[in-house]
């Protein structure tokens, strides 16, 4: 039996019509010699595969707002602050009811707070700098802006307070007082030993408000020079305590005038200058602890200074029996009496 497939294909399907092809010999065009120069002054290009596409990429989000409804409501506001049964037509009841309200304490203690913060905010608009020049040449504005620009960071002094002794003395030591930052107080002393200037130099510290910075608010009068200070006690803010020179702890209330309330005596205090005192977070808010370079840390009440209330001897671990000075202490709230709550960074040598 025979068998017989028709298979049918377009012209164009089989490609290109073959021509008469003739096989000849190879024939030399021309030739070129290398160089060197120029093949050196070539480099090799990477490879780069780079991926694009034509059809943007697209993105569809939708979003449904809140709907807010809208009311109008309307006030007619001809003269406020008045009680509902004052007429404030009649100029006799205004007036009245003005001289009631200034004379209320509340109002006073509201108006004073409000015109310290005025008067900080005034005296530091019409603070100026001096160095400043305010009528430089046109032609050098350019070049100082752009040296401004390039500038570090710097800060501006806005008041300077002097030590108003004729011998002027090292501020050993600063505090403020918990009141916001309106006032501080400053120890002032001499701690180089056996310096000349020790017994001719004032014993005074001061008490600054930072308003005022031409005179000290308040004297503080110890019996020797203060080299450390701490007024900030928040549960009484007008208590000040200051280490001194001779190794006594003073305590001030500076309601009471510029004389020590109390002072510790010689034979219960440090036998060196206290280099650091701060106030403790107790219920009387009138305990503190002192420490000195003969090595010990005291706990004292402030009411009652004749001796102390504790005592910690900072000795040395690798030397028996040798104190180690201490020159600073960390208390951290709340800190009990004991030891737990101050931490004192001490230096070898008493």
């Amino acid at each position: 039996m025979d068998l017989q497939m028709i298979y049918l294909k377009e012209r164009k399907e089989f490609g290109r019509a073959a021509t008469h092809l003739s096989s000849t010999e190879p024939e030399g065009l021309g030739e070129f010699e290398g160089n060197e120069t120029l093949i050196s002054s070539y480099a090799e290009r990477n490879r780069v595969t780079l991926n694009m596409a034509a059809i943007p990429e697209l993105s569809e989000h939708w979003v449904e707002p809140e709907t807010i409804e809208y009311t109008n409501h309307g006030m007619n506001h001809t003269e406020g602050g008045w009680p509902k049964d004052l007429d404030y037509t009649e100029k006799e009841q205004t007036t009245r009811y003005r001289k009631k309200v200034e004379k209320d304490e509340e109002y006073i203690r509201q108006i004073r707070e409000l015109v310290e913060i005025v008067d900080s905010s005034l005296m530091q608009n019409v603070a100026i700098d001096i160095y400043e020049d305010y009528f430089a040449a046109a032609d050098g504005q350019e070049a100082r802006a752009e040296e401004a620009s390039s500038e570090a960071p710097s800060a501006k002094t806005l008041a300077a307070f002097k030590d108003p002794s004729e011998i002027k003395r090292t501020a050993c030591q600063i505090s403020w007082f918990p009141d916001g930052g309106k006032r501080f107080s400053v120890a002032f002393s001499i701690m180089q030993f056996q310096d000349w200037r020790i017994d001719k130099a004032s014993h005074t510290s001061y008490i600054w408000d930072v308003n005022n910075p031409n005179e000290p608010e308040m004297a503080l009068n110890p019996v020797h020079s203060l080299c450390c200070i701490d007024s900030y006690n928040v549960k009484q803010q007008d208590s000040v305590v200051g280490g001194l020179y001779n190794g006594l702890v003073s305590f001030w209330d500076s309601r009471q005038g510029s004389q020590p309330v109390q002072t510790s005596i010689i034979e219960t205090s440090h036998r060196n200058p206290v280099y650091d005192i701060c106030w403790l977070t107790s219920k009387t808010g009138t305990e503190c602890c002192s420490t000195s370079t003969d090595g010990q840390v005291l706990w004292w009440d402030a009411k009652k200074l004749s001796e102390p209330l504790e005592k910690l001897l900072l000795e040395d671990k690798q030397h028996e029996g040798r104190a180690i000075g201490g020159v600073r202490l960390e208390c951290a709230p709340p800190a009990p009496r004991g030891g737990r709550g101050a931490g004192a960074r001490a230096r070898g040598g008493g």
